[in-house]
């Protein structure tokens, strides 16, 4: 959302902010606009870790196949999370 969008400061207090600031933006949106069916989530010191354990397995190998490893880590957690959800939800 722009800093100059009409309206910007009645959007602004809905979203509880008392100023334009992107990151707390980024934040209560999770990223999201209208229409889109992707999300920004912070990543937890967990996911780092992995991410950095992978990093280093595979510091031989080509970024092609770094990126493979990365990806892999990416959809299991979204699997996982996935899992999580619906056993909650019954």
């Amino acid at each position: 959302m722009p800093r100059t969008r009409y309206g910007i400061k009645k959007e602004l207090e809905h979203m509880g902010l008392d100023s334009y600031d992107p990151f707390q933006i980024v934040e209560i949106t999770k990223g999201r606009v209208y229409g889109d069916g992707q999300w920004l989530a912070r990543m937890d010191q967990k996911g780092i870790d992995q991410i950095g354990c992978i990093l280093k397995k595979t510091s031989k190998k080509t970024k092609e196949e770094q990126a493979k490893a990365l990806l892999e880590l990416l959809i299991c957690g979204r699997r996982n999370k996935n899992k999580e959800t619906s056993i909650h939800k019954n």
